[in-house]
C-alpha cells in the first residue's frame, strides 16, 4: 500500500502472509513502513498502519506480527508476545497483534523471499546457443 501527497508517493507499507509453526492459519507481517523523510511525523506512517490493520480485517485475518519499536505499535495494539517467536536477531521489536481471543504460540516463518532462503531466478543467457530446431538465442 502507498501514500500519496500532491500525485507523488511519499510512503508504502508491504502486507505478507507468514506460517506460525503452532497456530492457526491467516497471520501476516507488517511492514516495512516507510515514509518519505520530509513527510515523516505527520501521520502519514500512523494512516499506513491502520490502512494496513483495516485491510488485513477485511481479509478475515487471524493476527498480524512485525518488526518495529514497540513504543510505537503499541498505539496499535501490538505488544511482545512471548509464545511468538521471530527467528531474527531484532527479538527486543517483534511485535503481534492477534485478532482472535486465544494468543497462538510457535515460531513465525517468513515467506523464503524475506529470509534470503529464495533462490534466484534463472536467468536466460543472451550467448547461448539456440536449442536444435531453433534459429536465434
Amino acid at each position: 500500500m502507498v501514500a500519496e501527497a500532491q500525485g507523488r508517493i511519499v510512503g508504502d507499507v508491504a502486507i505478507c502472509a507468514v506460517t506460525l509453526t503452532d497456530g492457526p492459519a491467516g497471520w501476516y507481517a507488517l511492514g516495512p513502513v516507510s515514509v518519505e523523510p520530509s513527510m515523516q511525523r505527520t501521520g502519514v506512517g500512523s494512516e499506513l498502519v491502520r490502512a494496513g490493520l483495516q485491510r488485513l480485517i477485511e481479509l478475515d485475518a487471524k493476527g498480524c506480527v512485525m518488526l518495529g519499536d514497540p513504543a510505537f505499535y503499541s498505539r496499535f495494539g501490538f505488544a511482545h508476545q512471548p509464545e511468538l517467536r521471530d527467528p531474527g536477531p531484532s527479538a527486543g521489536y517483534f511485535v503481534a497483534l492477534s485478532f482472535l481471543p486465544s494468543r497462538p504460540q510457535g515460531q513465525v516463518r517468513h515467506h523464503a523471499a524475506f529470509t534470503g532462503e529464495a533462490q534466484p531466478l534463472a536467468r536466460a543467457d543472451p550467448l547461448r546457443q539456440a536449442p536444435p530446431g531453433r534459429s536465434g538465442p
